[in-house]
């Protein structure tokens, strides 16, 4: 009997992942060129993990992810990018969805929709590459200027409305 060891070997083939990024877990679909191959959650989400996984199971393979921006902000792109995997942050409103896709949203499609559009090529990075490295410093300042200003609008809200004006009743 023959034991033949095959091992995988991805070159010259790109693996597209779609990542929908939440604060306990990752929702990753793959694509390989036109070809879907797999949609998995990653609990704890970790760069490295999904970096093991796509070394593991696509070896060789040129890869490329794409991440809806948000709450994270663009540490995942650098970690990426250290390890020399394209990585761009999008704007969610750029990523394009059909109705059913609106009416179905869930972080499978999400991610989903996310690598289909970066295999063919349709997304956008926010032009992070050559900005500043302090840009989430940035951008958690702003952001925590308008949590604290919008905190403060809804706590005097009841101040700063005029007092509704009593009926005078005029008796002839």
């Amino acid at each position: 009997m023959t034991n033949l060891a095959e091992k995988l070997d991805f070159s010259g083939h790109t693996i597209s992942c779609g990542i929908d990024v939440h604060l306990k877990s990752w929702t990753v679909s793959l694509y390989l060129g036109r070809q879907y191959l797999k949609s998995f959650v990653q609990s704890p989400p970790s760069v490295d993990g999904l970096w093991n996984f796509l070394l593991t199971n696509y070896p060789k393979a040129r890869y490329e992810c794409a991440y809806e921006s948000g709450f994270c902000g663009f540490w995942i792109q650098r970690a990426f990018a250290v390890r020399s995997i394209s990585c761009i942050a999008v704007n969610a409103a750029d990523v394009p969805r059909t109705d059913k896709g609106t009416k179905n949203k869930n972080d499978r499609n999400d991610s989903r929709r996310i690598a289909e559009a970066l295999q063919a090529g349709q997304l956008a990075g926010l032009g992070t590459e050559a900005g500043n490295p302090n840009l989430d410093q940035a951008l958690g300042f702003a952001l925590g200027i308008v949590r604290v200003q919008y905190r403060s609008l809804i706590g005097t809200g009841a101040k700063r409305s005029p007092a509704k004006p009593e009926l005078s009743v005029c008796s002839y």
